[in-house]
């Protein structure tokens, strides 16, 4: 999925209407989820009433009202919109997180006729890979609400976030590449409503202009929204000292350091795992990891940073 939008500029549903548009915020968003593209137009009666029940479906599996943690899923608005006037008055209708093309990219066209759409609303449910899950999810999603994300998950064969090597091919622990992230996002989880909210008011006002998290783009965000974030400002390998320092400025000192030594320990876990029988190795930059499989053993990892690889992968 990723690769169908390198390259590309994803615009946010918010205030500020901030843009995605490097290949490393791509990633970053898209990685590891189910995408839908939304194919709709403001002038379409049928999607002027699909589109409540498309934002209720959305908000039930992404927003921390509702769910303990946001399901893998991005949604994605290819306006079919005569103006931008109209593209712009139908985007209120849409859930605040979802993404959407500018109306003066042709890519928007591109897809259409890439998807084969003829008739509206239709909403494509693509696979991490890009594959086509469900080619019209309309229905589906009238008749099954968040329901059917477990059977898109399971078709999907979506790595959760927390996922663990499986035991036929190691007796051992096999940590995500993605544990300092997990970490941090539990750190938050444990915050309340108020805490959460000093806490992105430390991420905007902390050090220089330059280096601070723009407060129009925390102001709306949730849990997951903010880790995103600190990982874009600051890269991943600086996160979790980020998250360790606003903690203590918001007097979580408890937490900070049950975060800081987690996070010492997924190092030291990643550096010393070696004797790999298989030689597969990825490396990110100051850290080596070796990953143990048996000969034509399955290793599943959401992404091994080095070129970019995304799973499930065979090695051999």
């Amino acid at each position: 999925m990723v690769d169908l939008f390198l390259g590309k500029v994803l615009v946010k549903n918010n205030k500020d209407k901030d843009e995605l548009d490097t290949e490393r915020e791509i990633i970053l968003r898209l990685q590891n989820r189910i995408l839908m593209l939304f194919f709709g137009s403001g002038d379409c009666e049928k999607c002027q009433e699909f589109a409540p029940t498309l934002k209720d479906f959305f908000k039930k599996l992404t927003d921390e009202f509702y769910v303990e943690r946001s399901a893998q899923l991005v949604l994605l608005y290819i306006s079919l919109d005569s103006s931008e006037e109209q593209q712009e008055k139908f985007l209120k209708e849409l859930p605040k997180r979802c993404l959407f093309l500018a109306y003066e990219d042709p890519y928007r066209q591109e897809l259409s006729v890439m998807f084969e759409v003829q008739d509206l609303p239709r909403v494509v449910v693509l696979r991490p890979d890009c594959s086509v899950l469900t080619p019209d999810a309309v229905e589906e999603i009238c008749k099954l609400g968040p329901d059917c994300y477990r059977n898109w998950q399971e078709g999907a064969e979506l790595i959760d976030r927390n996922f663990m090597m499986n035991e036929e091919f190691d007796e051992g622990k096999m940590r995500s590449m993605t544990d300092p992230i997990r970490l941090i996002l539990d750190a938050l989880s444990e915050l309340l409503e108020a805490e959460f909210k000093e806490f992105k008011w430390h991420l905007s006002n902390s050090g220089t202009k330059d280096n601070s998290i723009p407060r129009g783009k925390l102001e709306n965000a949730n849990r997951h929204d903010v880790v995103d974030l600190i990982v874009q400002q600051y890269s991943s390998s600086d996160a979790g000292t980020i998250a360790v320092r606003v903690l203590r400025k918001i007097k979580q000192n408890d937490l900070a350091d049950q975060l800081k030594r987690n996070l010492q320990e997924v190092s030291k876990d990643v550096s010393t795992e070696g004797g790999a029988s298989s030689g597969a190795a990825a490396s990110t930059t100051g850290v080596t990891v070796t990953i143990n499989s048996g000969s034509g053993g399955v290793v599943k990892a959401p992404v091994l940073h080095g070129g970019v690889f995304h799973g499930p992968m065979n090695f051999s």
